[in-house]
């Protein structure tokens, strides 16, 4: 399953670790609410970056919500 949030920050981040925070946990507790209602799917996140568009994939490391 895969969890993918639109944002249309300009410039889009060229990385993961360009990412700002609050974005990473929003799509931290999207993440959080699937596996919630699916606990035995698998689920990754992505964010589609309209300034492209682009789609980045975000690896779980990134989504620990602070």
């Amino acid at each position: 399953m895969l969890v993918v949030d639109y944002k249309t920050l300009r410039p889009a981040p060229a990385s993961e670790a360009e990412i700002p925070a609050f974005y990473l946990d929003q799509l931290a507790a999207y993440v959080a609410a699937i596996q919630a209602i699916f606990p035995k799917k698998r689920v990754r996140a992505a964010l589609l970056w309209t300034d492209g568009p682009r789609l980045m994939p975000v690896s779980p490391g990134c989504l620990q919500m602070g």
